[in-house]
């Protein structure tokens, strides 16, 4: 049995190819057959013109558009073909035509032509839904898996140390950096974003007078090295698909403060300081909370790391092949 992932061409963020990467990892380890293939061209206008006309996909039994590529269905046998949605940012982020245009390539060929679709959150799945009322019931909700590698740190959180970093991991717009920013101001404490920064976010951080350091395009064994080195890690943003930072740091053995909205309240569980993404000041209470009160640091750690066992990849996977076999039966009896 073949399962074929068909993923975009390389972008800033590669959280999807490491979610697939485990996959077919665990996949292949099972006995399966697993090939990965790129789409020749970026999801641009002229790219989505290219790829739906030069792409010649590997023979398979199964073929799973892993994202950003829905519209892609018009090329391939919807009966073989697991499409996965990982959020729906950019309906919220676009305007006017642009947005018509996006909402038709990556959203509504799938929700007219697929058969078999994946949300990688509850969160993600309801807000689909809400668009294509008619075909909610049948999108199933996958999550994202812990990836290997991501474990307990051997620095355990035990007491505050005398600078305390602060660990932020990516930093786009819905990310909510500048409040956390804000929130930071004359907390005793270090801030390190991983993650591009813009100009202005930039003079953000510089007039705000906190200490801070930035680095990106950190590959998985440097990201586990930031977390090791973290006391805390904010992942307060106004937006996430799934928001795999949030069972990285509980992995990690790392107090995780974090936003009070799905899907971040779901993938935390208990074991998380919640606070309201849209107020500075519960931002800046919940990071105080993480670094000077030991009990509950404590607390949400050690619920941390029962929380991750609902995410570990081997089952994760599991669900994944079972959606397979299904595909291959009915497109077999049919």
């Amino acid at each position: 049995m073949k399962v074929l992932f068909i993923e975009r061409q390389p972008f800033a963020s590669t959280s999807i190819e490491r979610v697939f990467a485990q996959v077919g990892k665990d996949l292949a380890a099972a006995g399966w057959d697993v090939e990965f293939q790129k789409l020749p061209y970026r999801s641009t206008a002229f790219g989505v013109l290219g790829n739906l006309l030069f792409f010649k996909p590997h023979a398979a039994d199964v073929y799973h558009l892993t994202g950003d590529g829905g519209y892609m269905l018009l090329r391939l046998p919807t009966q073989k073909t697991a499409v996965t949605i990982h959020d729906m940012i950019a309906l919220r982020e676009r305007r006017g035509l642009r947005r018509r245009i996006i909402k038709w390539l990556f959203f509504d060929i799938v929700a007219k032509r697929g058969r078999w679709i994946t949300a990688v959150s509850n969160a993600t799945g309801e807000e689909f839904g809400t668009y294509y009322q008619a075909i909610k019931a049948k999108v199933r909700v996958i999550a994202d898996p812990l990836l290997d590698g991501f474990k307990r740190s051997e620095r355990e959180i035990t007491a505050k140390r005398r600078r305390p970093v602060i660990l932020q991991i990516g930093t786009a717009p819905n990310k909510n950096v500048r409040r956390v920013i804000a929130a930071m101001a004359d907390v005793d404490a270090k801030l390190r974003l991983i993650g591009p920064i813009s100009g202005q976010l930039r003079d953000k951080l510089v007039t705000s007078q906190i200490e801070f350091s930035h680095v990106q395009a950190l590959s998985d064994e440097q990201i586990i090295r930031e977390y090791e080195d973290a006391d805390v890690v904010t992942v307060c943003s106004t937006y996430e698909g799934f928001g795999m930072p949030i069972i990285e740091a509980q992995a990690a053995g790392r107090p995780v403060v974090t936003s009070s909205i799905a899907p971040m309240t779901d993938v935390a569980g208990e074991a998380a300081i919640f606070v309201d993404p849209f107020d500075t000041k519960s931002i800046r209470a919940g990071i105080v909370a993480a670094i000077n009160d030991p009990e509950t640091r404590r607390a949400i750690v050690v619920s941390g790391f029962k929380n991750i066992e609902r995410f570990r990849s081997a089952d994760v996977t599991q669900q994944y092949a079972d959606l397979y076999r299904e595909m291959m039966r009915e497109d077999s009896a049919a």
